[in-house]
C-alpha cells in the first residue's frame, strides 16, 4: 500500500471498529434505539470515509502514472469543479456529491479502470441506499418518531453493510492486483 495513505488507514480502521462495536452493542441489546441509531450512523460514516479513502488511492495511481483515465473520471476523483466569476476569473470550487451517488461513481469508475464486476444490480446496493435514507431521517428528525429505527431497518442496514464489505473487498483486491 502507498505510504502516503498510512495515516488514513488508521482513520479507516477506527471507523470500521465503530461499526463492529456498534453492531455488537446492538446484538447485546437489540431493542435499544441508541444502539440501533449508533450502528446506522457509524455504518454510513464508514462508507463515506471509504469513498474518500479509495478516491485518494486511485488518484495516487493516476499521479504515479500507473493508469490513464479520461478527463471526466479525473474531475470526479478530485472532488472539484470550476466556476467563473463575474470578472471572468476561473476558480476551483469544492464539489459535494451525495454519498450514494459518490459511491456509485467510484465503483463504476474503478470497475472500468481496474476491470472488475461492480454489484450495483443486487438487493445489497438497494439496502445500502435505504440505510442512508434511515440515517438522514434520524440525523434530521422532524418528529420524535423519526428517530426510531425499526427491526426491519436494522436488518436492511446489516445487509447493506455486508454488501458494502463485499464490494470493498473486491475493490481492494483489484487495487492489489494492479
Amino acid at each position: 500500500m502507498n505510504p502516503e495513505v498510512e495515516p488514513e488507514m488508521t482513520f479507516m480502521r477506527a471507523l470500521g471498529e465503530d461499526v463492529v462495536n456498534n453492531f455488537q452493542a446492538y446484538r447485546e441489546d437489540a431493542v435499544s434505539q441508541t444502539a440501533r441509531r449508533n450502528f446506522i450512523r457509524s455504518e454510513c460514516a464508514y462508507v463515506e470515509g471509504m469513498v474518500w479513502f479509495f478516491k485518494k488511492l486511485v488518484r495516487s495511481h493516476i499521479e504515479d502514472k500507473r493508469i490513464s483515465v479520461g478527463g471526466e473520471i479525473k474531475l470526479y476523483l478530485h472532488d472539484f469543479d470550476f466556476k467563473v466569476t463575474g470578472s471572468g476569473k476561473i476558480e476551483k470550487k469544492e464539489k459535494r456529491l451525495p454519498t450514494i451517488d459518490n459511491l456509485k461513481a467510484l465503483l463504476k469508475s474503478c470497475g472500468e479502470i481496474y476491470g472488475y464486476e461492480v454489484g450495483l444490480g443486487n438487493t445489497g446496493w438497494g439496502d445500502l441506499k435505504d440505510t442512508f435514507g434511515v440515517r438522514d431521517r434520524i440525523m434530521h428528525p422532524s418528529t420524535d418518531k423519526a428517530i426510531a429505527v425499526s427491526e426491519a431497518e436494522m436488518e436492511t442496514g446489516v445487509r447493506g453493510h455486508e454488501w458494502f464489505e463485499s464490494e470493498r473487498s473486491k475493490l481492494l483486491q483489484a487495487l492489489k492486483n494492479f
